[in-house]
């Protein structure tokens, strides 16, 4: 369960992206853009860049224990 939660993020940047992506725009008479789930794009990014910081941290990690073991 513990390695999972690394890919939690990006499963929620891909369901941001998706719902926003799914959800219809319109365009009101007067000519403005009406987006309503605008909100998920940036929600999106954040937890995409998020996800991918967990992994480096925990990539990282994993070879900084590797290479300690193999020292001694």
């Amino acid at each position: 369960m513990k390695k999972y939660i690394y890919i939690l993020p990006f499963i929620l940047g891909i369901f941001c992206f998706i719902i926003s992506g799914i959800s219809g725009s319109s365009i009101a008479p007067n000519g403005m853009l009406i987006e309503p789930f605008f909100f998920l794009i940036p929600i999106g990014y954040v937890c995409f860049f998020i996800g991918i910081i967990m992994f480096l941290t925990k990539v990282l990690f994993i070879l900084y224990k590797r290479l300690k073991k193999s020292n001694f």
